[in-house]
């Protein structure tokens, strides 16, 4: 007789667990009913006085209206853990483990984490993500967390169609990691801190030819160049913590001996132009690939991935300016917030990668001319995409063109990428594995990721009786230059997940290796209150 030998616990307290063995065969014959028995057994068993919802011990939250049994339930043997819910969202670590699979339609989708903690929410957004038409491979990074009806941290690849949506407002934000001619013997922070000013403001010089060197156009925005704008952007001058991988570190030409500068900015108000002037006509839909209305979102978002490296090369201009050692060498600049078109393998799963995979039920150095060059070609898009069907955990070979589609996820097929951690955490210069490619969408995490939303962050210091003078440094002894107060408790260090296990999820995962890691010395957000 088929059954199915299942754990059950509760949810935020998982040792409130019981082993039960389920007799499918009756329940078989009355899908409606499977949902009914299942959470009223865990209302008697784990003694909860209601349960509301139910998750899978990744985060996947079943659909309990549906009146069918899970398929990964109903294999025989299967030994399935089940967290019940009074109502409250998914309180565990999302794994890497298999997710509950629906049948027929051929989208992939997968959470490259393990030990990092991934919200409930989180999870049902990136599913959500999945029932898009056109949508083929959606994967969520270890820094995972919910956004305005979309996940952050998450990379989206489409065929056909693309949607603008999904990398929001903030066109082309990225890292900018530089090397500084200030030694780290010399560094002394207070004084380095005291000279920083005005980076909350646009450069009032001539923008022209910051923007030629970029190769973007002028703008009604061009004001705000050079500024790093609010929420999470920073510059952070670092020195090295720990070289992990020797050969690449000298290989890259870096030293111990040099202080470095890292610059989180994006297209400031020139992103939110764009994304606003698509919302208005055309909403949270898709745009086919051919159409007039995608040429020319297209025309924008380049332009704004361009202004956001000139915006990010500005700031560390007047950065270095204001240190008076105003020579930098541009190392990386990488942007975590585009779509683009990229050549896809078909095999899409590899058998011996342990990701998180379910189908839906949808229809479906910046400063040198030859590697900005580079960088260009390798993030813009053009405007037709193949039209090659892909199915989820096939063996077949062949390639076909998505659109790639990176919300708070760094590109993995551009070389080496810093990870920074929030506020007073390290942060970490890592390689991606080739090999790695498809599994994690080409892309890896972009930083350590919310753990609160800025609402909770902002509330929780507040009712703390929290002041502002407390976060000026933090536990590694660096400064932050941030005179908003609802900025400095938003983006307190709590607010945000442990940057170590977002790395080491990456690393067990097989998707990148630690070249080396970084200390921060200096934060600087704005001298404006």
């Amino acid at each position: 007789m088929p059954s199915a030998n299942l754990e059950i616990c509760c949810n935020g307290n998982f040792k409130n667990s019981r082993a039960i063995v389920f007799d499918l065969a009756s329940e078989t014959h009355q899908p409606d009913k499977f949902w009914k028995t299942m959470m009223s057994t865990a209302k008697n068993k784990l003694k909860m006085k209601k349960v509301t919802r139910v998750f899978s011990i990744t985060g996947y939250e079943y659909d309990t209206t549906n009146k069918q049994i899970p398929p990964d339930i109903l294999a025989n043997d299967a030994k399935i853990k089940l967290v019940f819910s009074a109502g409250e969202d998914f309180t565990g670590k999302v794994t890497a483990t298999e997710q509950p699979k629906a049948t027929g339609t051929g989208v992939s989708v997968r959470v490259l984490a393990k030990d990092s903690l991934v919200e409930g929410e989180a999870i049902k957004q990136l599913h959500q993500v999945g029932t898009l038409p056109g949508v083929k491979i959606v994967v969520g990074m270890p820094d995972l967390h919910p956004g305005r009806g979309f996940p952050i941290g998450a990379a989206v690849a489409s065929e056909g169609q693309f949607y603008p949506h999904l990398v929001g407002n903030d066109v082309g934000c990225g890292m900018l990691l530089a090397e500084t001619e200030l030694k780290q013997k010399k560094a002394n922070v207070d004084k380095m801190a005291s000279k920083l000013h005005d980076l909350e403001f646009g450069f009032e010089g001539d923008t022209e030819p910051f923007l030629k060197q970029f190769g973007a156009k002028a703008t009604e925005c061009d004001k705000q160049l050079g500024s790093i704008g609010g929420g999470n952007h920073f510059a952070e001058l670092q020195e090295v913590h720990e070289v992990i991988d020797r050969e690449t570190f000298d290989s890259m030409k870096l030293s111990e001996e040099k202080l470095y500068l890292l610059v989180h900015s994006g297209s400031r108000g020139l992103g939110a132009q764009i994304f606003d002037s698509h919302m208005s006509k055309n909403g949270p839909t898709s745009l086919l690939d051919t159409s007039e209305d995608a040429k020319v979102y297209f025309e924008k978002h380049d332009n704004a991935v361009q202004w956001a490296r000139a915006n990010r090369f500005v700031i560390a201009t007047r950065f270095c300016a204001q240190l008076s050692a105003p020579d930098f060498r541009p190392i990386l600049d990488i942007c975590h917030n585009s779509v683009l078109k990229k050549p896809w393998s078909l095999d899409t799963q590899p058998k011996d990668t342990p990701t998180s995979t379910t189908t839906t039920t949808s229809t479906q150095s910046a400063s040198q001319p030859d590697e900005q060059d580079k960088s260009k070609d390798e993030q813009e898009p053009s405007s037709t995409a193949d039209s090659t069907d892909i199915a989820t955990a096939t063996s077949e070979v062949g390639c076909c063109n998505y659109w790639l589609h990176r919300k708070g996820a760094a590109p993995a097929d551009c070389g080496v990428v810093v990870i920074p951690g929030s506020r007073g955490h390290h942060s970490y210069l890592v390689k991606p594995v080739e090999s790695a490619g498809e599994k994690c969408g080409y892309s890896v995490a972009h930083g350590a990721g919310r753990r609160w939303a800025r609402g909770h962050a902002l509330q929780h210091a507040e009712g703390k009786g929290h002041q502002k003078s407390q976060y000026t440094t933090t536990k590694l002894g660096s400064k932050v230059i941030c005179e908003d107060k609802t900025i400095m408790f938003e983006e307190a260090p709590d607010a945000y997940k442990d940057i170590d296990e977002i790395v080491t999820d990456l690393v067990e995962n097989g998707i990148v290796s630690v070249v080396a890691i970084f200390k921060p010395l200096v934060t600087y957000k704005t001298r404006s209150g």
